[in-house]
């Protein structure tokens, strides 16, 4: 399952920087995939969480996400992109560094579930009323969506291991009703930084009201997404393994192909159109950048860099 996460993250940036949020199908595709992806990527981080080592894992994260944000700045620089403000984690390290406060959070998790989903609750709707720029730090994602690692670290292994004995047609109501869901809220709410998470309400546009219930819609979407996937995604796939195994070299390398993509297709002034063949253009490049970034020599040599076990 992580292997497939890992590949939508790439295949999403990949359909973003070439063909963008424009209306039709590309954008239908990308609302699926952001509607559900991360926040079960999330789950699934808080499903394996353990509170042993917690700054040391967390130093670990900080210096992964220092080295990497100098490396993409510079790399952006160089190629002639404008780069973000250093306090704004250059797109993807945003997850690295709410990482760093969900493994924070983690003991009190542990210790007291019900009590720390409630607040979580609370604090990711609140957390839209805060009135600085989300993109501080990752502060408004690592809010928004803290109640699916809280969820995982509670009740993970026992939801997924239940997931398991559910009949497939069951996830396929799970599937209908995610993308009913889907197609409704975001008519509603068509600004895709609903799902990214990182804005706050006032950014968005709206009241707190609508914030409110705006967000504790994308999570009833989220979960949706997450509960067909864990029923209808394969039990086994060999390749999807070993890409769930070596998710981090992927992540973190797939950034600079997908960058050079994109200052090509700017610099060119191609394109891509909105339709079918974009869709599968960009998913045979995802493929081929999922597998490349996933070979072991990728792999080793990030974990003696980073000292990461």
């Amino acid at each position: 399952m992580r292997g497939i996460l890992i590949f939508l993250v790439v295949f999403g940036h990949t359909l973003e920087r070439t063909a963008g949020w424009g209306s039709g199908s590309v954008r239908f595709v990308l609302i699926l995939i952001y509607a559900f992806h991360m926040p079960a990527f999330i789950f699934f981080n808080g499903m394996f969480a353990h509170s042993g080592h917690i700054l040391r894992r967390c130093a670990g994260l900080l210096v992964t996400s220092i080295i990497f944000q100098l490396l993409y700045l510079g790399f952006t620089s160089a190629i002639g992109l404008t780069p973000d403000p250093w306090w704004w984690p250059y797109w993807v390290l945003w997850y690295l560094v709410a990482l760093i406060w969900w493994t924070l959070f983690t003991p009190l998790i542990l210790k007291r579930p019900k009590i720390s989903l409630v607040l979580s609750i609370i604090l990711g709707l609140l957390a839209g009323l805060i009135p600085i720029d989300g993109n501080w730090f990752a502060y408004q994602r690592a809010l928004m969506f803290l109640p699916f690692y809280v969820v995982g670290v509670g009740w993970g292994k026992h939801l997924f291991r239940q997931a398991q004995k559910i009949p497939k047609i069951v996830g396929l109501v799970f599937l209908i009703l995610f993308l009913i869901f889907c197609v409704a809220a975001f008519k509603v709410m068509p600004d895709p930084h609903w799902l990214f998470g990182n804005w706050n309400y006032t950014q968005l546009g709206v009241d707190w009201w609508t914030g409110v219930t705006g967000r504790a819609a994308v999570w009833v979407v989220s979960a949706l997404g997450i509960a067909a996937a864990f029923v209808m995604f394969p039990r086994s796939s060999r390749l999807l393994e070993k890409w769930g195994r070596r998710s981090l070299p992927i992540f973190l390398l797939h950034v600079f192909v997908v960058t050079v993509l994109m200052a090509i297709v700017q610099a060119h002034g191609w394109q891509l159109g909105d339709g079918i063949r974009t869709i599968f253009v960009d998913f045979v490049f995802a493929v081929c950048v999922t597998f490349v970034t996933s070979l072991r020599v990728f792999s080793v040599g990030l974990s003696h860099l980073l000292h990461l076990k």
